[in-house]
C-alpha cells in the first residue's frame, strides 16, 4: 500500500474510532439524563454478640468461653469486643467475611471465619466465642444464630462502648438493649 493511501486509511480508522466513542458517549449521557436518581439500598443489619460469662467457660468439655478479642470486616477491625456486650452494624446488602481474632491479631489470618450474603432489611445475629481457652486462648468461634437464640441469654447484655468500635463506616446503630425480633 503507497505511503500516502496507508495515511488515509490511518486517518480514516482513528475518525472512525472517535465518531464511536463521541455517540456512546452521547448515548450514556442521554441515557443517564432520563433515568430516576439511584437510590441506596435498604442496609442488612448485623448484630455481634459475645458467648456470654461462665465460671467454667473455656475449659475442656464445657460451654465455650466468652470473647474478647478483634472483630474483623474482611481485613479492617470493626471493634474490640468485650465479654457481655453486643453491637449492631448497618452494612450494605454484599457477600462479606467477618472474623473473630485474638486481641493482639493484626489481621484476620488465623481467626475463626463467617461468610454472608447480606440481604436488604434483613437482621443477622453473629455469636462470637473462645472455644478453648485452657491452659491458653487457641480457638475462636464464630456462627450466625436465629434471632431467637439469643434473646434469653443476652437480655441484660449491654450496647459495646463507642471507643471500642475502630471505624466510622458502616455505621453502628444505637441501641440502649440487646434487638428484639421483628
Amino acid at each position: 500500500m503507497p505511503n500516502k493511501t496507508r495515511k488515509h486509511h490511518h486517518a480514516k480508522r482513528i475518525f472512525a474510532i472517535f465518531a464511536a466513542s463521541a455517540c456512546s458517549v452521547s448515548l450514556f449521557g442521554q441515557a443517564g439524563n432520563s433515568a430516576a436518581p439511584s437510590q441506596k439500598a435498604q442496609p442488612a443489619f448485623v448484630t455481634f454478640v459475645d458467648n456470654g460469662i461462665s465460671l467454667t467457660g473455656g475449659l475442656p468439655g464445657q460451654k465455650s468461653q466468652s470473647f474478647r478479642g478483634k472483630l474483623f470486616i474482611e481485613n479492617e477491625v470493626l471493634a474490640e469486643m468485650q465479654p457481655a456486650h453486643f453491637i449492631t452494624f448497618a452494612l450494605e446488602p454484599v457477600t462479606v467475611e467477618f472474623t473473630a481474632q485474638t486481641w493482639m491479631a493484626t489481621g484476620p489470618k488465623g481467626g475463626a471465619h463467617i461468610t454472608l450474603n447480606l440481604v436488604a432489611g434483613k437482621h443477622y445475629f453473629i455469636e462470637l466465642r473462645t472455644k478453648n481457652a485452657w491452659p491458653v486462648t487457641k480457638m475462636f468461634g464464630i456462627k450466625e444464630l436465629t434471632c431467637q437464640q439469643p434473646q434469653k441469654e443476652h437480655e441484660h447484655d449491654k450496647p459495646l462502648d463507642a471507643s471500642h468500635v475502630k471505624v466510622a463506616d458502616p455505621p453502628v446503630v444505637a441501641e440502649t438493649s440487646f434487638p428484639a425480633c421483628s
